[in-house]
């Protein structure tokens, strides 16, 4: 199932840089044109709710931060270059992690290295992460205990997990690809299993409709998307979203701030 998530990414990221009217119909739909320059991204964080995430992880320069499931990396390398924290994402999609790291090479804007795997096997010694971070990704993981044991394994006593994420209603995904794995309604409880201290755990305002418009968006714009994608890009966006918005899987998007004790 990792590599049906992988090819479908991808196939997106591969054809996602080439094309302006995706980039212009995600931002005013997905995140009210509320997005920094130069760090695009394909999940529904604001830049208000970026600023809160990296403000909550309490980093400061040379401090090691990982973004799981890092896509392009957009989002992380800007909260390291916010913070001078030294980044490594790491995503199962080879081409995310090579269009993040050529995109942040280039404008060298902060200490940045994406690496290639799974997030349920990170590649950090025990005790050696200050912060971790995740956006829009975790529903996607097969296995969210094995995840959530390896970051509460990586961080130093205090180091903080701030993330977002859909909960997924279970009696929906029955026999859906991907989000039928494993699918949590509450992470909350995964948190404290794994020995996390929860200190945040909100539903983050208006991402319903916020989804569904961009969503419905992407849809509607097909015919003057797919010229500049590609027929394996837009096939891979048009399965998911449809899907997606016919059988609703989401109970809620959360935001969470965890603290190693």
């Amino acid at each position: 199932m990792t590599e049906v998530v992988a090819a479908g990414y991808d196939a997106v990221y591969a054809a996602w840089s080439s094309s302006p009217r995706f980039h212009a119909t995600w931002a005013r739909n997905a995140v009210d044109e509320e997005i920094a320059a130069g760090f695009e991204h394909l999940n529904f964080v604001r830049l208000a709710e970026l600023e809160r995430l990296a403000h909550s992880l309490g980093l400061r320069p040379g401090d090691r931060l990982v973004d799981l499931a890092c896509g392009a990396g957009g989002p992380a390398a800007w909260v390291a270059y916010q913070t001078g924290a030294v980044l490594v994402g790491v995503d199962v999609s080879r081409v995310g992690a090579r269009l993040a790291a050529a995109r942040f090479a280039a404008r060298n804007l902060c200490d940045c290295a994406f690496v290639v795997g799974t997030v349920d096997r990170l590649p950090f010694p025990d005790r050696s992460v200050l912060g971790a971070m995740s956006l829009d990704s975790l529903q996607y993981v097969p296995d969210k205990h094995v995840t959530f044991s390896e970051v509460a394994r990586v961080l130093v006593d205090g180091g903080r997990f701030a993330f977002t994420a859909f909960e997924v209603d279970a009696a929906r995904v029955l026999d859906v690809p991907v989000l039928g794995v494993d699918p949590v309604s509450d992470y909350s409880t995964l948190l404290r299993d794994v020995g996390l201290a929860v200190d945040v755990y909100e539903e983050t305002p208006g991402w319903h409709d916020r989804l569904i418009a961009a969503y419905s968006a992407v849809i509607a714009a097909e015919p003057d998307l797919r010229p500049e994608l590609g027929d394996s890009a837009m096939d891979a966006l048009l399965l998911e979203m449809s899907l997606t918005l016919q059988i609703e899987p989401y109970r809620r998007r959360i935001f969470a701030i965890a603290r190693s004790q």
